[in-house]
């Protein structure tokens, strides 16, 4: 659905970024990026200027005996020109690199020539093959993305690197761009042998684009181009022709928002500069006939490129992470590069674009969706089943051996593909004291392995993961982006309480995520305590339920007569038996709670390593004539199991959002569980359920016997739990949510690339 129009309170960003979000006070989410960022990289007064002064004795002390100590990268245009004024005054010795595109303006020209000959700084430029260019453009024109200037920005970085690396420098600047265009192993070499570094020396100066233009103007005779990045006649055409025309982006609005942010122009002189177009009529006609010639297309390829329908990098099979190895190594290292890289190089991938573009494919592909879990649970079926339902291919990563749950999948879902590896990374409560740190340390290196080798296999767009220390670390320890974490409540609410190891686990994995989804604030609110992330990172919805299969119609009345004579009042608990659910202090509550109501029946669903345990603990206290066990029931059989039911009581020690909660909740039951905050998201009480003090039986009892006895409140309760249900726990509902999630996490790290 279209979100209705909306622009920032402080800057002029809007809507029609897919990605923008707004706090209360109407700010978005660009403005508090920009705010951290310049907090963090910005070095103005004595601090900085003691930093600079250092920085600058490190680079002439590196460059003794040489006749360059650095490189900056100059196009014409004002940002380039300015630091080129800025070095000749720190005293330094800077080689000038320009890499000419076939697509500089005559005023570029004349601002490089004039500003390096008044500052006395030499010239090395860098021609490309026109033809080999003007084949990349064609290839990101035609597949209509957003970011079609990527060779170029490419080629400047490549360029820099590889002058400075010919004349051993060690010192570089890329005053406009730094988006790496080399390959890992020109990484390794430029960063680890020749040991070049990146510095943005404008960061540390006081630098006002008003300012910098007078300073050019009087000092240099530097001229103005007008816009942005006007100093390329191709840049000028397509920000302000294509990209207005064909994606509604005017790159104006985040020009003008960071002078703003900056505090070098007010809001008002912005949107009154944004109501003002200089590229309209003559020039821009002129630039579209000089483009489209210069590219060797005729006016009708032009058009059709021009109405084809937009997409993203993110679309085509070349957008891909390098090997994970290098994207973490690359983040720890001083000479840094974006996170996410493209698998191939810049050459191979256009080529594959151009062909895929051309090849009349009309649709773009389905999103694949990596999903890692360590065992296969009735949750993440569902969460398999409904992604194989929507716009996405999903392939199922299982840590563990295949089960007979993996054959009804694949039965009922041939299509999904399935990659298993027979080896558990078991949580705190089942590892041995002395051998289990060892042996999982060693089981998870092996999957960190495994899962490298499954995600260079799949390819997928984006990586699901579940628990956190286990499923979420070996993800994290990957290095593959994007990376979306599941909690599944323990792993956050409890685990990192039981030793710093897990608690450490859990603070790797989710600093290396790029969205967490939450199935109850609770989680939200312990995650943060772990690990300060942005809200926006965060998305809070219950996991949900099937609303058609669980309703009070499919109650069974031959099912309900099997449990018990007409009249007695059934208690349900359908928690798995480990020690986390309670299970066993909800028998000590039916032992109390009999003496009281002596026709009272429980049934308990599911299975687990306490089984035997509680069968035995069940016997000892006398309820075998009123309680039955009914083991694991298939999902197709819990609607009418569920519905049968008078009362569901859970005794949890801990939890999320529970969907046995849920699916007693839509089948119109009144509920009894755990005070817990999770629950008290759900369950308010004395109106549509109980909430009672965890680990306490006298109190179960009691408040499930205030249930019992009166038969007229249970009714009501269980009619506001069935609205509410209705309301809040629909899956296919809450499932949307989920979907729009991994489009935005998707589309945050394409855009992030694009930038």
């Amino acid at each position: 659905m279209t979100r209705p129009y909306r622009v920032c309170t402080r800057c002029l960003m809007d809507t029609s970024d897919p990605l923008i979000e707004f706090d209360r006070g109407g700010r978005c989410n660009h403005c508090r990026g920009y705010d951290q960022l310049a907090a963090k990289f910005l070095r103005h007064g004595p601090e900085g200027a003691a930093e600079l002064a250092g920085l600058v004795q490190d680079i002439k002390r590196a460059g003794r005996g040489r006749e360059y100590d650095c490189v900056i990268g100059v196009s014409g245009g004002v940002d380039s020109s300015y630091l080129a004024w800025v070095v000749h005054r720190l005293g330094l010795r800077p080689l000038a690199v320009h890499m000419d595109n076939g697509w500089d303006s005559e005023l570029a020209v004349h601002n490089i020539e004039r500003v390096l000959k008044q500052l006395n700084i030499d010239l090395y430029t860098y021609v490309v093959d026109w033809e080999e260019f003007r084949d990349l453009h064609l290839a990101f024109l035609r597949a209509s993305v957003p970011d079609a200037e990527i060779p170029t920005d490419h080629a400047i970085l490549a360029v820099i690197f590889r002058v400075a690396a010919a004349r051993r420098i060690r010192f570089g600047k890329v005053p406009l761009r730094s988006y790496p265009a080399y390959t890992r192993w020109d990484w390794l070499r430029y960063a680890i042998v020749r040991r070049l570094r990146v510095l943005q020396l404008l960061n540390y100066v006081s630098y006002t684009r008003r300012e910098a233009i007078r300073t050019l103007e009087d000092d240099l005779g530097w001229r103005n181009y007008g816009g942005k990045h006007f100093e390329s006649v191709y840049t000028r055409f397509f920000q302000g022709y294509i990209l207005p025309k064909k994606f509604n982006i005017d790159k104006r609005r985040a020009h003008l928002s960071t002078l703003i942010c900056s505090g070098q122009i007010t809001r008002e002189d912005a949107l009154q500069e944004l109501g003002r177009n200089p590229y309209l009529g003559a020039e821009a006609e002129a630039d579209r006939e000089y483009v489209v010639k210069k590219l060797g297309l005729t006016d009708r390829e032009f058009g059709e490129i021009l109405n084809s329908p937009a997409r993203t990098s993110a679309d085509y099979p070349t957008h891909r992470d390098f090997d994970p190895w290098y994207s973490t190594f690359v983040r720890a290292h001083p000479l840094r590069g974006p996170r996410r890289r493209a698998r191939t190089s810049p050459e191979s991938g256009a080529t594959d674009v151009t062909n895929e573009a051309t090849s009349g494919e009309a649709p773009p592909r389905r999103r694949r969706i990596a999903y890692l879990t360590d065992v296969l649970t009735v949750h993440d079926s569902r969460f398999l089943e409904q992604l194989l339902r929507g716009p996405f291919e999903p392939t199922l990563i299982l840590f563990h051996a295949p089960t007979p749950k993996v054959d009804e999948l694949l039965r009922q879902y041939p299509d999904l593909r399935v990659r298993w590896h027979r080896f558990e990374i078991a949580p705190p409560a089942r590892r041995p004291r002395i051998l289990g740190p060892l042996r999982r340390a060693r089981a998870t290196w092996r999957a960190v392995l495994e899962l490298r080798r499954d995600l260079r296999a799949v390819r997928p767009d984006l990586l699901h993961a579940g628990w956190v220390q286990t499923c979420g670390a070996v993800s994290a320890f990957s290095g593959f982006r994007p990376l979306l974490l599941m909690p599944w409540g323990s792993d956050i609410l409890l685990w990192p309480r039981t030793s710093r190891r897990e608690r450490w686990l859990a603070q790797r994995a989710l600093r290396a995520c790029d969205a967490v989804a939450c199935d109850a604030d609770t989680v939200r609110i312990a995650v943060q305590e772990l690990c300060p992330i942005p809200r926006h990172r965060f998305a809070v919805f219950p996991w949900g339920i099937e609303i058609d299969r669980f309703t009070p119609a499919r109650r069974d009345p031959a099912l309900r007569a099997s449990w018990g004579p007409e009249g007695c009042c059934v208690l349900l608990m359908t928690r798995s038996f480990e020690p986390i659910y309670g299970v066993d202090i909800f028998l000590d509550a039916l032992a109390l709670a009999r003496r009281k109501a002596p026709s009272l029946r429980a049934v308990l669903v599911g299975g687990g390593s306490l089984e035997s345990s509680l069968r035995d603990r069940a016997q000892q206290l006398g309820l075998n004539d009123i309680l039955h066990f009914v083991g694991q029931v298939p999902n197709d059989r819990m609607g009418a199991l569920v519905a049968s039911s008078d009362i569901y009581v859970s005794s949890s020690l801990s939890d999320g959002t529970s969907l046995s909660l849920l699916e007693a909740m839509a089948s119109g039951l009144p509920v009894v569980v755990s005070d817990l905050p999770a629950n008290r998201e759900w369950v308010e009480e004395g109106v549509n359920g109980r909430l009672v003090p965890r680990g306490q039986p006298q109190a179960l009892a009691e408040a499930c016997l205030s249930l019992i006895e009166n038969p007229d409140r249970r009714r009501q309760m269980g009619e506001r739990n069935l609205a509410l249900a209705r309301e809040r726990a629909d899956w296919d509902r809450n499932f949307a949510r989920c979907a729009d999630l991994y489009r935005q996490v998707i589309a945050r790290r394409s855009s992030s690339e694009a930038s």
